[in-house]
């Protein structure tokens, strides 16, 4: 056997064919397709160059070769599970607390469904927050331990709702809270979604009032504004501390309504953009004015019986 005059070029060009390609993979492509590539090009160059030698006579070394798009192949697919990695616990940390598990589990495979920066959807956002609290804190004053007690209590239960319904908590501001459908996983029946997670706010009351009879406490309530509309969701607030959160005109109408609800006998009112949604399940209250609009707005709540058809 001979070692050709240009066996060094072809050892030096399979190097830069091969571990060129397994880089631009890895950045590409997932890591089995980048450890498929890895194992056939080694394979190739190997069998290139066994048949070279047996037929030709030629020696062409292929152990620098393979070596070399190995250890490339290893090191691409080692970055690119550290970058997974990451991503994955920046999606947990960002929503582990704010969306359902499953929804969390869906972002971290497909992390493509998530669009961080400012985008404009059709959402639905629900304010929810406690209705005669004042004479609660009073009787607590002294022992503001158990009024924290009970708030978390009522707070945990409410966000289940919306978990429990594939929303999105916001925020919480004091003794309410702020959620939305539509994001960060799109949602068509957001809209019917939010009006089952009101309908089930109320309903857990029965039982957590009947605790607060036990204890000799005033019964809770809570008011509940429901609204539809266009806004930005994304990232917001300053470059070095942000939250990922709502902006828009349909959000404020939300809140208005849920403060509306102290005007009426009814704890819940929805928005007339929310009501067409699922038109069957609402009944109408009044037209009411709210700050910012000059329009009065169409108001409704919802029946005592609705029909599940939003999971």
């Amino acid at each position: 056997p001979i070692r050709p005059d240009w066996a060094l070029f072809a050892e030096i060009l399979t190097i830069l064919i091969f571990g060129g390609a397994v880089i631009a993979l890895t950045r590409l492509s997932g890591v089995s397709w980048v450890s498929v590539l890895v194992i056939g090009s080694g394979a190739l160059a190997a069998a290139a160059s066994v048949y070279m030698y047996v037929r030709l006579g030629a020696l062409i070394d292929a152990a620098f070769p393979v070596l070399t798009i190995l250890m490339t192949g290893a090191t691409g697919i080692a970055q690119r599970m550290i970058s997974e990695y990451r991503l994955k616990l920046q999606i947990r940390g960002q929503f582990g607390t704010y969306v359902s598990p499953d929804l969390v589990r869906q972002l971290e495979n497909d992390p493509s469904l998530l669009r961080l920066g400012g985008e404009t959807k059709t959402m639905t956002f629900l304010f929810c927050d406690i209705v005669g609290f004042t004479p609660i804190s009073e009787k607590l004053q002294e022992d503001p331990q158990k009024l924290v007690g009970l708030i978390n209590r009522l707070l945990t239960q409410l966000t289940d709702c919306v978990l429990k319904h594939g929303g999105t908590v916001d925020k919480f501001m004091g003794d309410c809270i702020m959620a939305f459908w539509g994001a960060p996983l799109d949602c068509k029946d957001h809209a019917q979604r939010a009006m089952l997670t009101a309908k089930d706010m109320l309903g857990l009351l029965d039982e957590l009032n009947a605790q607060l009879d036990a204890d000799d406490l005033p019964n809770l309530n809570v008011g509940v504004g429901v609204h539809s509309g266009p806004c930005v969701v994304g990232n917001m607030g300053s470059e070095a501390r942000f939250d990922y959160s709502v902006l828009g005109d349909s959000v404020n109408v939300a809140s208005r309504l849920e403060g509306q609800t102290r005007n009426y006998d009814e704890w819940i009112l929805i928005g007339e953009n929310t009501a067409k949604y699922q038109p069957d399940w609402v009944r109408y209250v009044d037209a009411i004015s709210v700050k910012g609009k000059s329009e009065p707005l169409h108001v409704y709540t919802l029946k005592d019986e609705i029909v599940d058809v939003a999971n």
